[in-house]
């Protein structure tokens, strides 16, 4: 945690948490075991010690989201050392405090406050330790008689021993210090054998140690009060948790006696220090335990299993938590607090992949929907999306302009390019709806950058295209492909250009869906926003081009020319048999076989100078073809349906 808006934000979530497992607790009181019922508390340590955005998921997104609203309308007028307007909570890794910059503003005042609440917690802690430490020093060693009813009783009922001595003005015995524990007992008194064992137990399973440690989770929220009557239940469970495991070595009579010692101290005080237990934990306290007690018996074996079975159930929605129901589809009015909460949510719960995070750019951009802008918007763009929205900008406006009217159809992603884990660069086609008199298709560049989700942003100016037809998934030769590879053969010169396609899985699955409406009985993609979307379809649009460069007589007697291309290792040995008929070879036809291979046959009308450039094909990703990984091409020309030229070339050669 770096400013106060993150621990809020821990708090709240360490908060939710807490009362889950009360209500759970509540709820199998008795039903499952107090080693349960005290072990339940690691998933609450665990929250506590773990940054609450760690997975990017919360237990109340609308609470996590109304956090970061206030934080973006308070920190408006701020200059905060700690604080970053437009930068989502939840940037740093650490469920721990720190700071490394002078406070500047009112809240890293307050930031700072809270640190220092924890630092004199954890020193009032410490420095009740040491005393009682200091304190203990003056006492004595226990007598010979005491001593030995120690022993007896740890070699009786297995545990470890420790060093025994005896005090004045306590109430009873207490186990104290986690390393070289001391075993205090009141000066004078007579100590029943079950009260040791009770002590001991403590001091086998470390209860001391255990006992500092939720003392410094305590600090952490030391502000909270609910959290602290929290920590105060923890302590009694760990009591509840002694008492059942005495009770399982005590028999008949003898665990009606320890009830009845429990009876004697409900009218006892105590002060519990850190790194301290103690049979005696107040008199509601030992009510408490009293009823437990008489509920006691002894689980089954089997029941440890049941135990860590409910733990991981009861684990896997604490820490998964929720996410995000979609980005608000309601253009926002930011005067009013819900609007500003749907911002807010839509910044903090950002797109978890490229492909989500292009499809929610794009549908924010024809749907004119800020809120989804805002999820993949960089943080240091946020505050100009924030003007914009107050000035009730049209988002949609370029694009309807580019489109002429025509209403938006779909959209493809081409040439999506890795330039290192966190960067990539595409284009995004987006076509308007076919049966118009000419279909406009948008190009727009992209860069998408990775910061808590990806980001995108629009790199380069919106080119237009006009055709009467353009099926955006099969190819576009007008737009620059991603890789070009070039090379000569013994008749001439071959290059072949490769264009990615990537389709978005965001599909439509109820056709009387609203949005679907919107957009027309035949709009295939869903228009509200995937922020975990996926390709759901890769392909690669190949178009080769071949430059015969023997000499105008050598050529003069071409009547058709013919141009076949696949990925290396992928021509046949049959071909061009297995791929063409025989007799096509002296038709003009075009086409491409299920292996991968294309082909391009036309007639030549003389004189021909030697240009070819018909060859364009589609290669898809198969189980035995990888787009990314192929090596190259081999490409054959045929020259009046003889074979004239064989060539391959490795991707991205040059001449």
């Amino acid at each position: 945690m770096t400013n106060i808006w993150e621990f809020l934000l821990q708090t709240a979530e360490v908060t939710i948490t807490a009362a889950i497992l009360l209500i759970v607790k509540w709820l199998f009181a008795d039903k499952l075991s107090p080693r349960w019922q005290y072990a339940v508390w690691i998933l609450l340590a665990c929250k506590i010690l773990l940054p609450a955005h760690l997975t990017g998921r919360y237990l109340s997104v609308t609470l996590a989201a109304g956090i970061e609203a206030a934080k973006t309308t308070v920190e408006s007028g701020l200059a905060s050392a700690y604080t970053q307007q437009w930068i989502p909570i939840g940037q740093n890794t650490s469920g721990l405090p720190f700071v490394s910059k002078m406070p500047v503003s009112v809240t890293d005042w307050l930031f700072v406050l809270y640190i220092l609440g924890v630092l004199i917690s954890i020193l009032y802690y410490g420095l009740s330790y040491v005393r009682l430490r200091r304190i203990l020093r003056r006492g004595k060693r226990a007598e010979e008689a005491l001593l030995k009813k120690v022993e007896e009783t740890c070699a009786r009922y297995v545990l470890s021993g420790c060093e025994v001595v005896t005090a004045e003005g306590i109430p009873s015995a207490f186990i104290c210090g986690f390393f070289r524990p001391l075993l205090v007992v009141p000066a004078g008194e007579d100590i029943d054998e079950k009260i040791l064992l009770h002590e001991l137990m403590h001091r086998t399973y470390a209860d001391a140690l255990q006992n500092a440690f939720w003392c410094i989770l305590r600090a952490l929220h030391w502000c909270n009060p609910f959290l602290q009557y929290v920590f105060h239940r923890i302590g009694n469970d760990m009591e509840s948790l002694c008492d059942q495991r005495v009770l399982e070595e005590l028999e008949g009579e003898e665990r009606r006696a320890y009830g009845k010692i429990l009876l004697s101290m409900t009218d006892e005080k105590y002060a519990r220090a850190p790194g301290t237990t103690s049979i005696s934990n107040g008199g509601k306290n030992i009510k408490r335990r009293i009823e437990a007690i008489a509920r006691f018996k002894k689980y089954p074996r089997g029941m440890a299993l049941v135990s860590v079975c409910a733990l991981v159930v009861l684990a896997a929605p604490i820490f998964a938590g929720s996410e995000t129901s979609g980005y608000g589809t309601d253009y926002p009015n930011l005067s009013d607090y819900r609007s500003k909460v749907m911002m807010a949510e839509a910044r903090m719960n950002g797109c978890t992949t490229p492909a989500g995070a292009i499809d929610t750019w794009v549908k924010g951009k024809v749907l004119n929907l800020p809120n989804y802008l805002a999820a993949v918007t960089p943080c240091h763009q946020q505050g100009e999306l924030h003007k914009q929205v107050e000035q009730e900008k049209d988002f949609s406006s370029a694009i309807s302009h580019g489109l002429k009217d025509v209403p938006f159809s779909d959209y493809a992603v081409y040439n999506l390019q890795k330039e290192n884990e966190h960067r990539y660069t595409a284009l995004a086609v987006i076509a308007g709806q076919e049966g118009y008199e000419t279909r406009p298709v948008l190009i727009i560049p992209l860069t998408l950058q990775k910061e808590k989700g990806w980001t995108v942003t629009q790199s380069g100016k919106i080119s237009k295209y006009k055709a009467s037809f353009i099926d955006i998934y099969w190819g576009l030769e007008k737009l620059p492909g991603t890789v070009a590879s070039e090379g000569k053969g013994k008749t001439g010169i071959i290059r072949i250009n490769e264009q990615t396609i990537r389709i978005v899985d965001n599909q439509i699955q109820d056709q009387e869906d609203f949005f679907a409406d919107m957009m027309g009985n035949g709009f295939s993609f869903d228009m509200r926003s995937k922020r975990s979307a996926k390709f759901s379809e890769e392909k690669m649009f190949i178009w080769g081009e071949y430059q015969d460069c023997r000499s105008q007589a050598e050529r003069s007697n071409v009547k058709v020319i013919g141009m076949m291309t696949a990925a290396l290792d992928h021509m046949s040995d049959d071909a061009p048999d297995d791929i063409i008929e025989e007799e096509n070879l002296l038709q003009e036809v075009s086409g491409s076989s299920s292996a991968g291979a294309g082909f391009d046959f036309r007639f030549v009308k003389q004189p021909w100078d030697g240009n070819f450039d018909g060859l364009n094909f589609i290669l898809g990703e198969s189980s035995d073809f990888d787009l990314v990984r192929f090596e190259g091409f081999e490409t054959r020309i045929y020259q009046n349906g003889e074979l004239l030229d064989t060539l391959k070339i490795k991707r991205g050669a040059k001449l």
